[in-house]
């Protein structure tokens, strides 16, 4: 059930527009340089590439998200319940930044209906080398994404 919930929900994010707002660039914890709307530096970008862990809402107990950016643009996420490792992702596909909005575009899906060619976005807020923060339309929130270990 609660893997129906998260396909909803994604594919709910994967059908709405993005909301603008500003984006800032961290080194660390600081804040070091703001970077335009329109435009993230490339070091920026290539920073993005990682492991993320994230939760969509307060509260979700034990069920957490990973999404690993890779740096050749490709992605795949993995919903994890109770603790529970999961090896194949539920959806993967290749990734972009276009004027500040961080784009997840959906090539393969293992749950659910999420068709290929549709896309996740998220405007970023903020880019640390520990954490991104994207502001999701949908939920009308920010989400902080902390980088795996």
């Amino acid at each position: 059930m609660r893997t129906l919930k998260y396909t909803w929900v994604c594919a709910l994010v994967a059908l709405t527009g993005c909301a603008h707002a500003p984006i800032s660039s961290t080194s660390g914890d600081s804040l070091t340089t703001s970077l335009s709307q329109v435009a993230l530096s490339n070091g920026v970008v290539e920073s993005m590439a990682g492991t993320w862990l994230f939760q969509f809402l307060e509260g979700e107990g034990d069920t957490n998200n990973r999404i690993q950016l890779s740096s050749s643009g490709h992605w795949e996420w993995w919903v994890q319940e109770y603790g529970k490792s999961v090896e194949t992702p539920f959806t993967s596909g290749t990734w972009f930044v276009y004027q500040g909005v961080l784009v997840l575009r959906v090539e393969k899906a293992q749950i659910g209906e999420i068709p290929p060619g549709s896309a996740f976005t998220w405007d970023i807020r903020r880019v640390t080398a520990k954490s991104i923060v994207v502001f999701d339309l949908l939920l009308k929130t920010e989400i902080t994404w902390k980088r795996a270990a």
